[in-house]
């Protein structure tokens, strides 16, 4: 943030949209300056010259620099960043980590976004799932005291939390009931849609397990791109390979021949549908995931049978729907 005169002039005149009109819905999708116009068309125009894929291994290096500029931005490092759709995608990738139960509780607050809202609703009502809200602060926002309490009485599964809210200009206190879980030991999910770009956020100081952000906001990117960051702690608790493969791209990989089935869909988890693998060794030399999600390198382990979705598929995108990875 700046007040400096000379910012705000060269801003306004980056950005093509300030010319006709004065924009104050930053909080829907925010106008883009030229350097973003320019890089989102330059893709566009490459894709139509020479293909889709053959675009992104050509421009690998510039994206892989917007995990490492990402990463940056909040205080973590690449492997912990992927890159989807929007914050809400990424909110419910965050969710699909974990095996609801009956009975296992949600923890959030009383002004979280009406979006994630409805996902614990459909959790609770489908795998009938507890949802309970802590108390709110006299002058509004979750009450660190009322979580720390609830987590003194029950454990739940999941603590949930939304920044900056849509309908209003709260700021909920994300630092201490991070605090509170990590001491703890429960997972923590904060949606910082609204936070990113317009407030400092570091995960380090908020201690989440997760953190969903959009682009289009206050980052002032294009529509349909947003990212979520996972904490190495969740990496390494998480069954669900789709960290690795399609987010943060290297990690282990299965390490025995069994076979499982899981649901899986597209590489940002849409659409899930049954898919069974099965894995066979290869030699084991060093391997990275390309920008396209297929591998670079030689893995060693890769899928020698799949049916349903991702049949033909190296690098898919898995939802554990019962069972885990081989171990």
């Amino acid at each position: 943030m700046t007040e400096d005169p000379d910012d705000l002039r060269r801003w306004r005149s980056e950005t093509p949209g300030c010319q006709s009109r004065i924009h104050l819905n930053n909080a829907g999708a925010a106008l883009m300056p030229q350097p973003v116009l320019d890089a989102v068309l330059g893709h566009l125009r490459l894709e139509s010259e020479i293909g889709g894929y053959e675009a992104a291994d050509q421009r690998a290096s510039a994206i892989a620099q917007t995990y490492a500029s990402v990463a940056e931005l909040i205080g973590a490092q690449p492997r912990n960043v992927a890159v989807v759709e929007n914050a809400t995608a990424a909110f419910a990738l965050a969710l699909s980590s974990f095996d609801f139960r009956p009975g296992d509780v949600i923890l959030t607050s009383r002004n979280d976004y009406v979006s994630n809202q409805i996902m614990y609703l459909s959790l609770a009502r489908r795998l009938r799932i507890e949802i309970h809200r802590a108390n709110d602060l006299p002058d509004g926002g979750i009450d660190p005291d009322s979580v720390k309490s609830f987590l003194a009485r029950r454990r739940p599964t999941l603590v949930a939390v939304t920044h900056m809210p849509t309908n209003s200009g709260l700021v909920q206190d994300v630092e201490r009931v991070g605090e509170i879980c990590a001491e703890a030991g429960v997972p923590y999910l904060v949606d910082a849609c609204q936070s990113v770009g317009q407030l400092p956020v570091d995960v380090q100081r908020i201690r989440c397990d997760f953190l969903s952000v959009t682009g289009r906001k206050f980052l002032r990117g294009p529509r349909g791109v947003g990212f979520l960051y996972v904490s190495d702690d969740r990496l390494r608790a998480v069954h669900n390979p789709c960290w690795w493969t399609c987010g943060a791209r290297n990690g282990p990989l299965p390490t025995s021949t069994r076979s499982w089935t899981e649901r899986s869909g597209s590489r940002t988890g849409n659409s899930p549908t049954p898919c069974t693998w099965a894995w066979a060794r290869l030699p084991a030399t060093p391997w990275t995931w390309g920008s396209t999600g297929r591998a670079t390198g030689r893995a060693p382990w890769r899928p020698t049978h799949a049916s349903g979705w991702g049949a033909s598929t190296a690098c898919a995108c898995w939802i554990a729907a019962r069972g885990s990875a081989p171990s």
